[in-house]
């Protein structure tokens, strides 16, 4: 797998509108609001649900989107990004549903693990370059 191809394999097919969107309604968004809810705002057990339930709904959008991006017809670079975005997705949206089913059951937040919202950045950053891409494709020499 060369640069070239990984660079020609983009997730938004080049489209500039299509990547603004995508950083902005599945990255920028979901973590300030992920990073305001869980260090500003009172943490009692309900605003901590509803902070892990949008951090869930968020992550549930990017996997339905990245599965509508999806080329069943080809095994491909641009494929293989995909599925690293749906699995850092997959991981954070069974962590808060684990979170959001803990505290409603047993009252209790001792199940917080917020380090795994970590997992976040593969999709950040396959976007990110991808995104990057879009704007520099005029830039970037292609393979003949």
């Amino acid at each position: 797998m060369t640069y070239i191809s990984w660079i020609n394999a983009n997730i938004f097919n080049f489209r500039k509108g299509d990547s603004i969107a995508y950083l902005s309604l599945y990255i920028v968004i979901p973590v300030i609001i992920t990073w305001i809810s869980l260090q500003v705002l009172p943490m009692d057990n309900i605003s901590i649900i509803y902070c892990y339930l949008t951090i869930l709904i968020s992550s549930l959008n990017s996997i339905y989107d990245s599965a509508n991006r999806w080329n069943s017809a080809t095994r491909s670079v641009y494929n293989l990004k995909l599925f690293i975005i749906m699995l850092s997705n997959l991981i954070i949206t069974i962590y808060c549903f684990y979170v959001v089913m803990y505290i409603l059951i047993s009252q209790s937040t001792n199940c917080r693990c917020d380090w795994i919202l970590f997992s976040y950045i593969f999709a950040i950053i396959i976007s990110l370059v991808d995104a990057i891409n879009c704007f520099t494709n005029d830039i970037i020499i292609h393979e003949p």
